[in-house]
């Protein structure tokens, strides 16, 4: 099996051991902090906060119908059965996810710039760190 061209020009094997020999050689905190920086490059266009999705009439009666006690001892059926409201909560487990991996993630990344005394990228990544408060 051919290894696919990545961008740049290199194969993934290539790229993975060209990776490899930085790491050996500048260490695991060269890695660390290349990651951070890249993370602020893309910081425009990737970690924002996502909103709640759309929550159809079926969830909201549902809700009002239902106490939480109960709803949580729902089997697995009963969301087959209500196609709208099993969508619903996937949906939004989703967002729920998205948003404690990307604050998660984004602390990290934080920790490594003020280690790395990168005032401006940790102002950045504070900012954005706000909108997962």
């Amino acid at each position: 099996m051919e290894d696919k061209v990545l961008s740049g020009g290199e194969t993934a094997r290539e790229r993975k051991k060209r990776i490899l020999a930085l790491v050996k050689s500048k260490g695991v905190e060269w890695l660390e902090l290349e990651c951070a920086m890249w993370t602020v490059e893309i910081m425009e266009t990737s970690y924002h906060k996502l909103s709640d999705p759309f929550k159809p009439q079926a969830v909201k009666s549902f809700e009002l119908e239902v106490p939480l006690y109960d709803r949580k001892r729902l089997d697995k059926s009963f969301y087959s059965d209500n196609p709208a409201i099993g969508s619903y909560y996937e949906r939004k487990s989703k967002v729920v996810v998205d948003n404690s991996s990307n604050k998660h993630w984004l602390g990290d990344v934080l920790r490594v710039l003020e280690d790395n005394d990168k005032t401006i990228e940790a102002i950045k990544v504070r900012e954005r760190l706000k909108q997962f408060n």
